[in-house]
């Protein structure tokens, strides 16, 4: 009876895959051949081996972004509104055009005039 108990423990063990691979995982002395590589951090660190990190350095100068600005209030909103549309506008980045020089012009577009007389509402074009 002890026998059969011990054999079929030993099958249960394995109900989840075949006796062979049971067999291949367990009792091969030199590891799991098909097992995949493992040389990551986490991977060493849980083989119980000190993996070779390289030390997070701190960046040079200030990193952080200057200090907050205040927010703007209506009064600074109304001083604004007269101003052309664009013109109170600071763009976050340097322009990458020098000082005095405008973005060249799309050839495609050129003379073209796409204002609309006040007062005109929209139409839809047959065959488009």
């Amino acid at each position: 009876m002890r026998q059969v108990l011990i054999l079929a423990s030993l099958l249960l063990l394995g109900a989840c895959s075949s006796e062979r691979h049971f067999g291949a995982d367990s009792l091969w002395p030199f590891g799991n051949p098909n097992a995949p590589v493992a040389n990551g951090e986490t991977a060493q660190r849980a083989l119980g081996n000190a993996p070779q990190v390289a030390p997070i350095l701190p960046q040079a100068g200030n990193v952080w972004p200057g200090a907050v600005q205040p927010v703007p209030t209506i009064a600074d909103e109304e001083k604004q509104m007269s101003q052309p549309l664009g013109a109170a506008f600071t763009p976050s980045l340097p322009s990458p055009y020098p000082p005095g020089e405008a973005p060249p012009e799309n050839a495609d577009l050129s003379g073209a005039d796409f204002s609309a007389v006040p007062g005109a509402s929209a139409t839809k074009v047959k065959g488009q």
